[in-house]
């Protein structure tokens, strides 16, 4: 493989990356919304992975009892990501 043809699988990569990343921040921004949550979601991407970051206040009802809802939410957000 070329540096050029690796450079453009990198910015790929990095594209589709950034879209899983908006697509997911969009799902959870309205599931915040929906439960009436204020919340500042960060997207990055850390180990060739979107990354979130949720940080707000009264966020501990994301988190739920032994991190039972934050699991809830990761699948659903990783469901919502797939299907679109």
């Amino acid at each position: 493989m070329s540096t050029e043809e690796s450079v453009k699988e990198t910015k790929s990569l990095e594209s589709r990356l950034e879209e899983e990343g908006d697509i997911a921040a969009d799902y959870l921004e309205g599931l915040l919304d929906i439960a009436d949550l204020d919340g500042d979601i960060e997207i990055g991407i850390e180990n060739d992975r979107a990354h979130l970051v949720v940080e707000g206040g009264e966020l501990s009802h994301l988190v739920g009892k032994e991190g039972e809802v934050l699991d809830a939410l990761q699948e659903l957000t990783r469901l919502a990501v797939q299907t679109a």
